[in-house]
């Protein structure tokens, strides 16, 4: 028997987040999009998950209410401390705005994909695609899809080219499998010990 955690992140953590965005016009496309996103395609009519309550994927890390929020606001301050620690150790400067903002937003069309803890819809876009397509839509600059494009990492439909997508990635893949070991004392699915 499994027991599922709940995560207490929500979207409002994510906004909270998106103030390390130096750049306003930049910020204030990244906080819209997480608010409201809704597909800028009008022809394609897809229902939406609530963002607070998906996990981040069926049977794999942050499989929980809550789960994707929880994961992104963690990838996204390990991006945060990546950046910080690189310039004060070794003077290299990334584009911290872009990837912020692209961690804030790179697992973000999830909630279509997503239905709830049971299952997925089938609307054959990947997300990394999804997302990196309506970022396009909207304007944002190209590094940032740049970095959302590359996050899966070499296995994926974009290998990361940039610094900060390599970071981005590294960031979520190291968040996922120690979430997915279960080495934050919750997060992944634990077996119960019977007395």
């Amino acid at each position: 028997m499994g027991v599922f955690t709940v995560s207490e992140i929500t979207k409002n953590d994510l906004i909270d987040l998106a103030d390390e965005i130096k750049d306003e016009e930049l910020r204030d496309k990244t906080v819209d999009l997480i608010e409201e996103f809704e597909i800028s395609n009008e022809k394609m009519d897809y229902e939406k998950s609530d963002l607070d309550k998906i996990p981040c994927w069926i049977g794999g890390h942050h499989y929980y209410e809550g789960g994707l929020v929880e994961h992104v606001y963690s990838v996204t301050k390990i991006c945060i401390e990546l950046a910080d620690n690189f310039d004060e150790v070794y003077g290299i400067v990334l584009d911290r705005d872009s990837l912020v903002s692209a961690a804030l937003l790179h697992d973000l069309a999830k909630q279509f994909i997503l239905k709830d803890l049971e299952g997925f819809r089938d609307y054959g876009l990947d997300h990394e695609v999804w997302i990196s397509c309506e970022l396009y839509s909207r304007d944002f600059p190209e590094k940032v899809i740049e970095i959302v494009m590359g996050h899966g990492g070499e296995t994926r439909e974009a290998m990361p080219k940039s610094d900060e997508a390599r970071v981005l990635h590294h960031a979520d893949s190291l968040d996922a499998e120690l979430n997915n070991q279960g080495i934050f004392g919750g997060g992944a699915i634990f077996e119960l010990q019977e007395e």
